[in-house]
């Protein structure tokens, strides 16, 4: 995985031939949606994180990283594609500082804290959640190991959804699947009720 330029990268896993825009903060914002405002954008990749960086995120997710999670931390900081319906956290920093026109990542805070109480099975096999899968009405968690395995859960039963082999395959399989819902030009096509097709327990890898 090469951390000289993140967007290039994912953009060809998420099909996106627009050029990034680099927001104040480094983070790289692909394809406008300006009927959803100014500063809408389907995809948002985070600038990468330095050892200190990583040093902190590992704190807040209370373990350390494995080797493909790392790595893909030094690339970005996380990552929210297609309106936000695929989502890897990052590291946020001061929750109080709301300065507008900056995107920040998704705080993994709160789901690290709740994840033991909601999903104890999953714990106990070591997982840990990474991200999200959102689809309409329906959550589910993205989760990783320390061997760098990733599950797809369902929020609410906690069934299992996707199982991939490194972050970086659940980006590709799972962006795959979503990108035939949104045009090249990043509208979405059709209802949002069809989003809950990303919630059969098919796809994994």
């Amino acid at each position: 995985m090469s951390s000289d330029d993140p967007a290039s990268w994912i953009s060809s896993l998420i099909g996106s031939a627009c050029p990034p825009v680099v927001a104040e903060g480094g983070a790289r914002l692909i394809c406008p949606q300006p009927w959803r405002g100014d500063c809408a954008y389907l995809h948002v990749l985070h600038g990468p994180l330095d050892p200190q960086g990583i040093a902190e995120l590992e704190h807040e997710y209370q373990r350390k990283l494995p080797p493909q999670l790392r790595a893909f931390y030094k690339a970005m900081n996380g990552v929210q594609l297609f309106e936000a319906s695929l989502n890897i956290d990052g590291l946020v920093g001061d929750l109080i500082d709301r300065t507008s026109g900056i995107p920040k990542p998704f705080c993994p805070r709160v789901a690290v804290r709740c994840f033991t109480a909601f999903h104890p099975r999953w714990h106990r096999l070591g997982y840990f959640p990474i991200g999200s899968l959102v689809g309409y009405a329906r959550k589910a968690i993205i989760a990783c190991d320390g061997r760098d395995d990733i599950v797809v859960i369902d929020e609410e039963s906690g069934a299992t959804l996707r199982r991939y082999e490194t972050v970086l395959t659940a980006l590709r399989m799972l962006g795959a699947e979503l990108q035939g819902s949104w045009s090249p030009e990043g509208a979405l096509i059709g209802p949002e009720q069809h989003l809950h097709q990303i919630f059969l327990t098919t796809g994994s890898a």
